[in-house]
């Protein structure tokens, strides 16, 4: 297990991270017939996107990914179909983490939900494992998108510092000490995007 490529997220002219996910209806290349394929340790997902709002929808922009077929138990792989009428830029894994490149999407997306965005990570917070928190980062905001369509956006920059304070004074990971049962679980608590802004860890 290692730390985790994140997706990116357009936001008033400037690139952030998307670090949390709350709502239904989200991107799924499977939805698309696209079959992602993780072959690098540092993307398990297999894949990358990049959202934006642009007019005050919610769309997905860019999108990286290994799309494999299965025949006869061996993975290959392969172009990808057509994505909102976009053809893939097919390239060799040699020279490219991602076999199929997708541009210029401006593919809306019907989520309902909250998603939060961070810049500025602290790095003496990082750990090399999953995904990092959002109270990790020194500015975050909370877009709140109903079917699509942004309805808020809230600096929630001052929520992180205060969770930020609050454990200060906690191990970032599991002790030497640490049982299996405590390391799993701080392991798959590590790969989770949901949030939820009541909660001393989020």
């Amino acid at each position: 297990m290692t730390a985790q490529m994140q997706d990116t997220f357009i936001y008033k002219d400037e690139e952030w991270e998307l670090v949390g996910i709350n709502g239904q209806n989200f991107f799924s290349p499977e939805e698309h017939d696209l079959k992602p394929y993780g072959c690098c340790s540092a993307c398990w997902g297999g894949y990358l996107c990049t959202f934006k709002i642009a007019y005050n929808k919610f769309v997905l922009d860019k999108l990286d990914i290994n799309h494999a077929t299965e025949k006869d138990g061996t993975i290959e792989m392969a172009e990808g179909p057509l994505l909102n009428g976009v053809k893939p830029e097919v390239m060799d894994m040699e020279h490219s983490l991602f076999n199929n490149h997708y541009k210029n999407l401006n593919y809306n997306l019907n989520f309902t939900g909250g998603i939060l965005i961070a810049k500025n990570f602290i790095d003496d917070l990082y750990v090399h494992m999953g995904y990092p928190p959002p109270w990790k980062y020194k500015e975050v905001v909370e877009l709140i998108i109903d079917n699509g369509n942004l309805q808020e956006n809230r600096d929630v920059s001052k929520r992180m510092k205060e969770i930020r304070n609050k454990l200060k004074n906690s191990p970032l990971q599991p002790g030497i000490d640490a049982s299996k049962i405590e390391i799993k679980t701080w392991i798959e608590e590590s790969f989770k995007l949901d949030y939820n802004l009541d909660d001393e860890h989020y």
